[in-house]
């Protein structure tokens, strides 16, 4: 059963009460990432932001410039959230993309 989003957020702020969250890209958030020395940050699908983007009516390549811009290009410091990019298998999928 998926959780809600409220849920993910508490889950997320118990970790790290420091940690930031895109509200627009809430369908996007997978969990959170942990590294040696550092809090952990959420973690986003970057394919799925994508998607969102596209829903909101941009085209694909507008929703990538809108993405590297506003969210995964931006720094606001410690709690900044990652962005997961998924190797995908253009055998397997059909697709042309590699990553």
């Amino acid at each position: 059963m998926a959780l809600e989003y409220a849920d993910k957020l508490n889950a997320l702020a118990e970790l790290n009460e420091e940690a930031i969250v895109y509200h627009d890209m809430a369908d996007a958030l997978v969990g959170w990432v942990e590294r040696h020395g550092h809090e952990p940050i959420a973690i986003y699908d970057y394919h799925k932001c994508i998607a969102i983007c596209m829903n909101e009516g941009m085209e694909y390549e507008d929703a990538i410039d809108y993405l590297q811009y506003n969210t995964c290009g931006l720094w606001a410091g410690e709690g900044t959230p990652a962005f997961i990019h998924y190797f995908i298998d253009d055998e397997a999928d059909g697709s042309s993309d590699k990553f």
